[in-house]
């Protein structure tokens, strides 16, 4: 049986079914991905943040190791260099401990140097999954001392994989590396829900300057006669600097972090999806949209032209006054309605192409040298 060690610190959260704990889309792929190894018959050790949760446990059939000294701190207190040290030699030496025959990690922290420094001591190969595109884009984000360490080491993974063409393309031209194009695959709930119940556009995100909520304000000011609701997934509460942001706005719902194992209800009753991120991987929200027969909404991203050739939604290409101009093309159900038609569609075509699991289970056996 192959042995998989994987690395997600607050993927806890979706194996614990928590409310209020901050889930991003990486966590969720990995949860996905982590569970389907494992009902493929592999061994999962997965590698989590202290939550208070006992040092090993298994949920879903995957063995959850606890990463001592990572709980949260107080407000205000700060890790001593002697705290920090600790804590990144027992990552090592815990991704050690698991005598995975495989490393699997997807962060762009300082992380990613300890597991490939695991598989490097014990001889073993590793697969980074892209986190972003600021990963091998470097025109993306600050030139900072953790980015110039993750792109040492970077190249020297096994085998990389991407999430989308554009990221496979960044990483031959700055890295020289050839990479494996794997797209996002998650737990879908399809649904049919009629116009007559789609009630508002819908922004899930969270409260961070790329993914530019503020730009969802503008466009409720402008739209006074549409309906906007914001999930914003920092915890269990709407974070107050936002609240007061949206002050005065009686066409704007805010929600705090919702499951995922529920946020599909939210998805299913929206007019659109709305992504005013300024730079993304593939969104799993797309995915989620489509599902729910709900297209999306895009300012900037368009991940495999999947809105301009797939007819998944209205692609802005970063011009606000037309992704006005989209939005409220969604506010008619003439318009809406083959549009939903088509992502329902869309996401049914995925489903079936996009067989992710199969692809990480043929590319594990092959670095690690068992056939098929």
């Amino acid at each position: 049986m192959i042995k998989v060690c994987m690395y997600l610190d607050n993927a806890y959260g979706l194996f614990a079914r928590s409310k209020g704990m901050r889930i991003g889309g990486a966590e969720i792929n990995f949860y996905a991905l982590a569970c389907d190894l494992v009902r493929s018959g592999l061994h999962v050790d997965f590698m989590v943040k202290d939550f208070g949760q006992p040092n090993q446990q298994v949920i879903d059939g995957v063995c959850l190791r606890k990463i001592p000294g990572t709980a949260d701190r107080a407000p205000g207190a700060r890790a001593g260099i002697i705290s920090r040290l600790l804590v990144r030699w027992q990552v090592l030496r815990m991704a050690l401990s698991t005598r995975a025959d495989v490393y699997l990690v997807t962060t762009s922290s300082e992380t990613c140097l300890y597991l490939w420094v695991a598989a490097a001591l014990r001889r073993k190969p590793s697969i980074y999954r892209m986190a972003a595109d600021a990963n091998v884009d470097f025109s993306i984000g600050r030139m900072s001392m953790i980015r110039r360490v993750f792109n040492l080491i970077l190249p020297r993974y096994t085998q990389i994989v991407c999430q989308n063409s554009a990221q496979l393309e960044k990483l031959g031209e700055n890295f020289g590396r050839e990479g494996t194009l794997i797209p996002n695959q998650i737990p879908l709930v399809p649904s049919a829900v009629p116009w007559s119940n789609r009630q508002y556009h819908l922004w899930v995100g969270r409260n961070e300057a790329l993914k530019r909520a503020d730009l969802v304000r503008d466009l409720a000011v402008r739209m006074p006669g549409a309906s906007f609701a914001l999930v914003f997934s920092d915890g269990p509460v709407v974070p107050p600097e936002v609240q007061r942001h949206f002050e005065g706005l009686p066409n704007v719902k805010l929600i705090p972090s919702t499951p995922f194992f529920e946020i599909h209800t939210l998805f299913a009753h929206a007019r659109s999806y709305l992504n005013t991120s300024d730079r993304e991987g593939f969104p799993n929200t797309f995915l989620q949209a489509w599902a729910a027969g709900t297209p999306v909404c895009s300012l900037r991203i368009d991940p495999n032209d999947h809105l301009r050739t797939g007819g998944g939604g209205l692609y802005a290409n970063g011009d606000f006054e037309q992704f006005q101009r989209n939005c409220a093309c969604l506010e008619n159900e003439a318009e809406w309605t083959p549009l939903s038609e088509t992502a329902a569609a869309l996401s049914k075509q995925l489903s079936a192409r996009n067989e992710s699991t199969a692809r990480y289970l043929s590319l594990i056996r092959e670095v690690v040298g068992e056939a098929e």
